[in-house]
């Protein structure tokens, strides 16, 4: 009887068996061997990409304060250094521009480069200026006789410190 029982019934299966295990995590793991090199070269072009587009905007910067000063008219502040000395270092640049308006350079509390024009102003109304450039960790400006203006610009990358240095001569000087 018992025979006949055993041979009477189906035969189910409740696990895998150890072949099959071997040869599923023999795929899983050619799988990941392709995958895993495709997500880490993803993540660096990704941050390679964010490094250049802050590089970018950083010269873009630099490009249009060159730009805003070369034409420039009459620097109002940083004061004028003493004949044969090279000025000190200031946080903020005041000057008039081609069209005899006063414009400010400075960077605020948000990191950010502010162009200011003074001529903006209508009344009790205060502008608050154009943003030239964002991550702007430092502007500096010294002033090298009437007409030559030294900046510096700093920004910072993965903790670490980049500086354009520029200098520019107001041709519109008289």
């Amino acid at each position: 009887m018992k025979i006949k029982n055993l041979i009477g019934m189906k035969y189910k299966r409740k696990a895998f068996t150890l072949v099959e295990l071997i040869i599923a995590l023999a795929v899983l793991a050619l799988l990941l061997a392709f995958i895993y090199p495709i997500l880490f070269y993803s993540r660096t072009a990704n941050n390679t990409i964010t490094k250049l587009d802050v590089y970018h905007d950083v010269r873009r910067v630099d490009q249009a304060v060159f730009d805003e000063l070369k034409l420039g008219s009459g620097v109002l502040y940083p004061p004028k250094p003493e004949k044969g000395i090279i000025g000190e270092w200031y946080p903020q640049l005041i000057f008039r521009n081609h069209l005899n308006q006063i414009i400010m350079l400075y960077v605020n509390k948000k990191n950010k480069l502010i162009i200011f024009n003074y001529d903006d102003v209508d009344g009790a109304y205060l502008s608050l200026g154009k943003i030239l450039g964002s991550n702007i960790k430092e502007f500096v400006v010294r002033r090298q006789g009437s007409s030559v203006i030294e900046y510096r610009l700093t920004f910072e990358i993965d903790k670490r410190d980049f500086v354009i240095a520029n200098q520019v001569t107001l041709v519109n000087v008289f």
